[in-house]
């Protein structure tokens, strides 16, 4: 929470008029254009200018962005609060549930290379991030005023292939086994 606190004094520093530096308190309460217009300096600028959910599901493609090529891709889905600050956040969904994409065979299709064998000893997971967001407060008492509380929001960034928890497999223990991966319930 420090942490937090140490930000939002940066954040104040930044701007010049008095007038703006007093809403981020319950006890120094903004009008709703005030808010507003400090709220525009906390919009983030993103690649993700639209929806950019994939139709191709679990699989990774040769020639396609970060997010399509991984063995664990993603799409982004657009989490959007409007009294929040920034308003709109894109996190990552991993495309597959509880596998991650082998590499050891795919289809051909020109030159392009489509891998969709699902591997089972390996977890698609999301990368989590923090990060620091304002949302709009009313003020207690005080009708059509604000103040921009500062929270941390979790987001998820990409997803990556992890070993499963515990060393367990999600399917049986001979196809871990089989996979190259000793069976960790006998020891290794």
């Amino acid at each position: 929470m420090s942490q937090i606190l140490s930000v939002v004094v940066s954040i104040l520093f930044m701007f010049p008029a008095p007038e703006a530096q007093h809403c981020f308190s319950a006890s120094h309460c903004c009008n709703e254009s005030e808010v507003e217009h400090l709220g525009t300096h906390f919009q983030r600028t993103t690649r993700h200018t639209q929806s950019v959910a994939s139709s191709s599901g679990c699989q990774a493609i040769s020639d396609g962005l970060d997010r399509q090529r991984s063995i664990s891709p993603w799409e982004y889905v657009e989490d959007h609060d409007p009294s929040r600050y920034p308003q709109s956040i894109w996190n990552a969904k991993c495309s597959c549930l509880s596998t991650c994409i082998s590499l050891s065979c795919c289809v051909k299709q020109g030159n392009r290379n489509i891998y969709s064998k699902p591997v089972f000893h390996g977890n698609s997971v999301p990368v989590e991030h923090y990060t620091l967001v304002f949302y709009r407060t009313p003020c207690p008492g005080a009708d059509g005023l604000y103040y921009l509380k500062a929270d941390v929001y979790k987001m998820n960034v990409s997803c990556t292939c992890m070993v499963p928890e515990n060393g367990m497999c999600h399917n049986s223990a001979d196809r871990c086994h089989h996979a190259g991966f000793p069976n960790t319930r006998q020891g290794m």
